[in-house]
């Protein structure tokens, strides 16, 4: 049955990445199902994934291509999909002449050029830049070889301005800069950057490295809103993803990030080889739930329904003040407790700053 509107995260370039980056989620993922990597996405997996999901939506279709390192695809891969996509509108504006596709990509920007950025322009894409702050940062864990990929990716980002593309900044909070909320933020905004998602580094499956845990991103959460609230009420207004998540949960009861939804859903995370699967966090093989090739429709419904059951609440979510905004949390940000980072984060905000979001919300309804 078609819907208004649907969504899926493709891997063009599967596990494939050029940066080793110390913290990367999506290693852990690879080495935990039979293959690693997929190899390079054809044009044929990807025109059948354009096909398929544009027949199933009435209104719109949204693709977020990630890795990986989704440019290690090519320029020629990015042209493709920028045609197939034109010709698929051309023939559904027929009957509906609002019907959109709505491209974007998250990339480490390592190789993104003037070719790349003529094609996003072209596309309309929204580009996410992975970039962990100052150098100093930033160059910790996101390596190229032995060296840091800091200016590469600065270089980068003026390429994007100055064919001026809409970009924000992807920035992975860990031990060592859970404590530099402000230094991070007053970074971005030096560079005018305003549109900012920070993310919590995940332990690995195993949980034999802990890249941060939930005391030090609930001090991490709360300076943020500090630093954020400071800008805000001398007239900057920074897009903070965490933060504008409290306000819209707090508000209306629902958000854009998955993780505040209170249940997991279907995301419809698409491997290069063509295979589906539920969530970004859990592409292996006990997850699967179908191919492409074999239609979006015929997926695997016990499989689906068994990672839908998860359940976020627990043992005093029912007396918590907050539980209505955070919902539980994602179950891969999950600490030796199993609870979610957002329980401190927002057990901290309450105790702290509950007269401070007060305040935003009269301001901003």
């Amino acid at each position: 049955m078609a819907i208004k509107n649907n969504f899926a995260l493709i891997k063009p370039a599967s596990s494939l990445c050029n940066l080793d980056c110390k913290y990367c989620f999506y290693k852990d993922v690879a080495s935990n199902r039979e293959v690693y990597s997929h190899k390079l996405m054809t044009y044929e997996t990807l025109d059948s994934i354009i096909e398929s999901y544009t027949n199933e939506a009435t209104d719109s279709t949204t693709f977020l291509f990630q890795g990986g390192e989704p440019l290690l695809s090519g320029v020629d891969f990015f042209k493709h999909y920028n045609q197939k996509c034109q010709e698929v509108l051309a023939r559904r504006r027929k009957d509906n002449p609002n019907f959109q596709i709505i491209s974007s990509i998250q990339t480490s920007a390592f190789k993104l050029n003037e070719e790349f950025a003529k094609i996003f322009k072209e596309g309309d894409f929204l580009v996410g830049v992975s970039v962990d702050g100052p150098r100093e940062y930033h160059d910790l864990n996101r390596l190229h070889g032995q060296n840091g990929t800091f200016d590469r990716v600065m270089q980068s980002i003026k390429i994007l301005k100055d064919y001026e593309i809409s970009f924000n900044a992807l920035c992975v909070v860990t031990t060592k800069t859970y404590d530099k909320a402000k230094e991070l933020i007053d970074f971005f905004v030096s560079q005018d950057i305003l549109n900012l998602q920070f993310i919590p580094a995940i332990a690995p499956f195993d949980k034999k490295e802990i890249y941060i845990d939930d005391a030090k991103y609930a001090k991490f959460y709360v300076d943020s809103l500090e630093t954020w609230y400071e800008y805000f009420t001398h007239g900057t207004v920074i897009s903070i993803r965490h933060i504008e998540d409290l306000f819209t949960n707090i508000m209306y009861g629902s958000c854009q990030s998955c993780d505040m939804q209170g249940h997991c859903s279907n995301q419809n995370v698409i491997e290069s080889d063509g295979s589906i699967y539920p969530c970004d966090f859990y592409v292996i093989d006990k997850y699967k739930l179908g191919t492409v090739q074999n239609g979006i429709v015929n997926l695997n419904e016990y499989v689906l329904n068994s990672f839908l059951s998860y359940e976020a609440k627990r043992d005093g979510c029912s007396t918590c003040n907050f539980y209505r905004v955070c919902k539980g949390g994602c179950q891969r940000n999950r600490g030796h407790d199993d609870r979610s980072f957002l329980c401190k984060s927002f057990k901290s905000l309450n105790q702290k700053h509950l007269a401070m979001i007060e305040d935003v919300v009269r301001k901003i309804r």
